[in-house]
């Protein structure tokens, strides 16, 4: 009697054919090329059942759904690739590196610079508020009116599902650039910036003038 059992090596074997293909010469392609791949497979994804059966609930929850994931992706594919390395070469895996750490930490392999966690994390923060609020809204509304002439139509539908990859992908844009940037070369920067004191500040606003309206 044979029993058909998961082979964890089989996923690492295809988690390391993902990340050899799209090992490019710059940091910026290595992780923008894959996360954006990401934004439209989830796009494509979530379309075909959508299509299918002629509804757009979860369409807005599928956009905050590609944002935290592609968010997540870019932040964790410097790590994934050093433990895929140290996988191939029989090396010992190094150890996942702690966000705690990273707060405080400039250099080291496979960690980040704060500012890669706080921006990370707040759009992750960002993006979840605004999916569950759009998700609960449409589940009690019942339908979207944006979608009452373009529901009937697969052309029409899947061009939304497109459309919403694109605006994700160029939206995450800035976020996918910081989270590309290998952690040591924040060292030269200094610990805290203007810019960075600004930037949390629009956040912090942006978020309570949201509350406001909701």
């Amino acid at each position: 009697m044979s029993q058909t059992t998961s082979n964890p090596f089989t996923k690492m074997s295809l988690l390391s054919s993902i990340l050899n293909a799209t090992n490019f010469r710059t940091s910026f392609l290595r992780t923008v090329i894959p996360s954006i791949g990401l934004a439209y497979g989830i796009q494509a994804a979530v379309a075909i059942p959508s299509i299918l059966f002629q509804t757009e609930r979860f369409y807005d929850l599928s956009g905050s759904l590609t944002y935290i994931s592609c968010t997540a992706l870019s932040f964790y594919l410097p790590t994934l690739r050093v433990l895929s390395a140290a996988r191939a070469s029989g090396a010992a895996r190094p150890p996942w590196p702690s966000l705690l750490t990273s707060l405080t930490n400039k250099n080291g392999s496979g960690s980040w610079n704060w500012r890669q966690v706080v921006l990370s994390a707040a759009v992750t923060i960002w993006a979840t508020r605004l999916g569950s609020f759009l998700f609960a809204r449409i589940t009690s509304e019942g339908k979207d009116s944006r979608f009452d002439k373009i529901r009937g139509s697969v052309p029409a539908f899947a061009t939304a599902f497109f459309a919403q990859a694109t605006w994700v992908s160029l939206c995450l844009l800035p976020v996918l650039a910081v989270n590309s940037i290998p952690a040591a070369a924040f060292a030269t920067m200094p610990p805290v910036a203007l810019t960075d004191v600004l930037g949390l500040l629009l956040y912090v606003d942006a978020g309570k003038e949201g509350e406001e309206t909701q």
